[in-house]
């Protein structure tokens, strides 16, 4: 009898497991999709981190309590996924169309207003492929994911106090170059 409650246990638990994987999914697949995408610039390349991502958290779900801080691992994992894959990073940072700005700017934006937040998104772009690789990764990751200073910090393995003053000295680039 031992044995089936046993069973019944590890099935209750994948299960368990396996719905917390698909809330992840459902609610920051299209983030890190972005993210990777920034990254590698290939739509394929970006699919393949994601997927590879959240095989990885199947495989270590049981981590995953509520305590734990799900996006940032997933975060670090997709990095650590790019980091392997890629020896250029940032070539064609926020390269990726820009169709969820279109789309999110449809319904409420006319034309003059969404072909101004295309030419200031083209802006943006080019004036971040100017920053290095870990700067880029670092506004990346605090501007389009809201992410803490600790979280980014534990993502790009780099001390808090380093992240922060490479963010200000980053801000400082991006300011000048849009000018």
């Amino acid at each position: 009898m031992n044995e089936i409650d046993n069973d019944n246990n590890d099935n209750t638990n994948t299960n368990e497991n396996n719905e917390k994987i698909k809330r992840l999914y459902l609610s920051l697949a299209d983030k890190l999709f972005a993210y990777s995408l920034s990254v590698c610039g290939n739509t394929r390349q970006a699919e393949d981190i994601v997927a590879e991502t959240f095989l990885k958290a199947l495989e270590n779900a049981e981590r995953f309590d509520e305590n734990f801080n799900c996006k940032a691992w997933l975060f670090k994992v997709a990095t650590n996924l790019m980091r392997s894959v890629f020896t250029r990073y940032l070539k064609r940072f926020m390269s990726f169309s820009n169709y969820r700005l279109d789309f999110h700017s449809a319904d409420r934006d006319g034309p003059e207003e969404i072909a101004a937040k295309n030419e200031e998104f083209i802006k943006l772009s080019a004036a971040l492929r100017k920053l290095d690789e870990t700067d880029a990764r670092i506004v990346y990751l605090k501007y389009y994911e809201s992410m803490s200073y600790a979280e980014i910090a534990d993502i790009l393995q780099i001390p808090e106090g380093t992240m922060a003053s490479k963010l200000s000295r980053a801000l400082r680039r991006l300011e000048n170059e849009l000018k």
